[in-house]
């Protein structure tokens, strides 16, 4: 016997897996991930220039318990969350533990490397009933592989640039 008794969110977060998914971003060829527990820490203002094609019904910050990455939230999904669940209402989802069904991995490349990040897309979650205490978090997009992983992908961005906007070429 380990002296401790694991609570039921250390057992839901058996392990932080936000750097993995990123660290495997390439390799999701549909971008679909494995459904994973999520802490939503807090609503986040939304921005004039959203990169998802809809408005999104949401931008929250959610966590793994060890990293925190931001995450919109499609208009389908609160629309089914508010469809299916009978105990809780869209906005009750802050602080609580929600359990991603479906979600893919984005990557935001803009010209500044600085303003490069990755985030998530969710398409589908379900609400875990069940208060969390606040751990302190970091910043994904700020853990030195995942900073490798964008400065990677922001020089293939803009060497795409480059070839599109002045026809460069390597020979």
């Amino acid at each position: 016997w380990l002296g401790s008794v694991m609570s039921a969110v250390d057992v839901c977060f058996a392990y932080p897996w936000v750097a993995e998914v990123l660290g495997n971003y390439e390799a999701a060829v549909d971008g679909k991930q494995k459904a994973v527990p999520a802490q939503v820490v807090e609503f986040v203002k939304m921005q004039n220039t959203v990169e998802d094609s809809q408005c999104p019904a949401a931008v929250v910050h959610i966590s793994d318990r060890k990293f925190y990455i931001r995450a919109v939230i499609t208009k389908e999904a609160k629309q089914r969350f508010e469809e299916e669940e009978e105990h809780f209402t869209f906005t009750d989802i802050k602080g609580k533990i929600i359990i991603l069904k479906e979600f893919t991995v984005q990557f935001k490349a803009e010209e500044d490397l600085k303003n490069c990040e990755f985030y998530l897309r969710i398409q589908r979650f379900d609400i875990f009933p069940m208060e969390t205490d606040s751990v302190k978090l970091f910043n994904c997009n700020r853990h030195p592989e995942i900073q490798k992983k964008t400065r990677t992908l922001w020089q293939d961005h803009m060497e795409e640039l480059c070839m599109k906007d002045t026809g460069c070429s390597d020979g």
